[in-house]
């Protein structure tokens, strides 16, 4: 998933891997930081959730590090909860649909 500005400049992105169903899973997100807390991952979350269902994924998992407190905020105000401790002081969570 790609977010471009007005201009067509990349402003964000989501990669996920979606050839597990029912499960896809968010490798990497990147917003430009002049561009955080205005919606974009908000946005880009949305459009994913209604890609992720067209390929029959009923769950989305990503993997972030417990001290990254923007992005965990990011992903429980978007529907993601905690499921489990993965290795390196990071967390699992999971959006369920």
């Amino acid at each position: 998933v790609v977010c471009y500005s007005e201009t067509r400049t990349i402003i964000g992105m989501i990669a996920v891997y979606m050839n597990r169903p029912p499960l896809c899973y968010i490798s990497h997100v990147s917003v430009l930081p002049v561009y955080r807390k205005c919606g974009i991952f908000s946005a880009m979350c949305h459009h994913l959730e209604q890609e992720a269902m067209r390929h029959g994924c009923n769950d989305i998992k990503l993997e972030v590090k417990i001290d990254n407190l923007p992005a965990l905020r990011a992903y429980e105000k978007n529907g993601f909860v905690i499921t489990e401790k993965a290795k390196d002081d990071s967390v699992y969570m999971i959006k369920s649909m």
